[in-house]
């Protein structure tokens, strides 16, 4: 792709203030932890722009476009439309995260958000631009591809970290615990152990999926239960649901490319419907 720039973090800033006049859609590519989401609330800060964060890897294709409801007067179908679509008259940023990690029909619908500024009979203000944001598969993670006609009506900029956040990085995950210490931690006393940071998060992660076999499957499964469960303040500032999807989709990716059946494992099925009924409860809400 001819629009794509390598950059840091605060030259990705620099870049994005320079769009800002023309209404450009950017999209945001790079490793986890390496300071996309930090980015777009700093340029929010910086702008005095109202932020909207919304993770499509949590959505499903209704959460975008909308419910469908009968208006009895009209006799039409109309649509209830999330909340966090924004309404304000104000500069804002509206930040999809996980874009390229969402399921294939919230892709699509997020494509009509993105291509067109609009969903249904919303549009989105003027003063609002929208940036979005994900893994690449040689990241390691859930990507797929965006398709030409929305390539090409992004300015994608790839996030390279500097060295000091490079250091500081490698230096949480330095201290990470082993996966072995992980596992073997009785579940009330996981929050002592399991990383306070999102890159030590993000590095958990990848760490437990590496180390998925038959015998530690069930026992992964179980510390990625309990992820949204964490006492003590420490976490209480930490996306630990996200976390918690993010691992269990990279645990059960591996243990399928392993021919390793974890449809009967007790973990899994509590995971499922775990992950359904967040579906479920955000189905309600819209």
């Amino acid at each position: 792709m001819i629009n794509t720039m390598s950059c840091t973090p605060s030259e990705a800033i620099s870049t994005i203030n320079a769009l800002w006049p023309l209404k450009l859609s950017v999209m945001l590519w790079g490793s986890p932890g390496v300071g996309k989401s930090q980015l777009v609330s700093q340029l929010a800060r910086r702008r005095e722009a109202r932020l909207r964060d919304v993770r499509l890897s949590q959505k499903t294709a209704s959460d975008i476009g909308g419910l469908p409801a009968l208006d009895h007067q009209n006799k039409q179908t109309t649509f209830y439309l999330p909340d966090f679509l924004p309404r304000e008259d104000e500069p804002g940023i509206l930040f999809l995260d996980e874009l390229p990690g969402a399921d294939e029909q919230t892709r699509i619908a997020a494509y009509g958000l993105v291509l067109e500024r609009r969903v249904a009979n919303w549009t989105l203000g003027d003063r609002w631009r929208i940036i979005a944001a994900g893994n690449r598969p040689e990241d390691g993670a859930i990507s797929c591809d965006l398709g030409t006609a929305m390539n090409d009506r992004l300015v994608h900029l790839v996030i390279e970290p500097t060295a000091h956040e490079f250091l500081t990085v490698a230096d949480e995950l330095k201290h990470l615990a082993s996966v072995e210490k992980i596992i073997t931690t009785p579940r009330r006393q996981l929050h002592k152990i399991i990383p306070a940071t999102i890159n030590g998060l993000y590095g958990m992660a990848y760490a437990l999926a590496a180390s998925v076999n038959a015998v530690s499957l069930p026992k992964i499964m179980d510390v990625v239960n309990a992820l949204d469960e964490l006492p003590g303040s420490s976490h209480n500032e930490l996306p630990l649901a996200d976390v918690q999807t993010l691992t269990g989709s990279l645990v059960l990716e591996r243990a399928l490319k392993l021919g390793i059946d974890c449809g009967d494992d007790p973990a899994f099925i509590r995971f499922d419907e775990k992950r359904r009924g967040d579906h479920r409860a955000i189905e309600q809400e819209a």
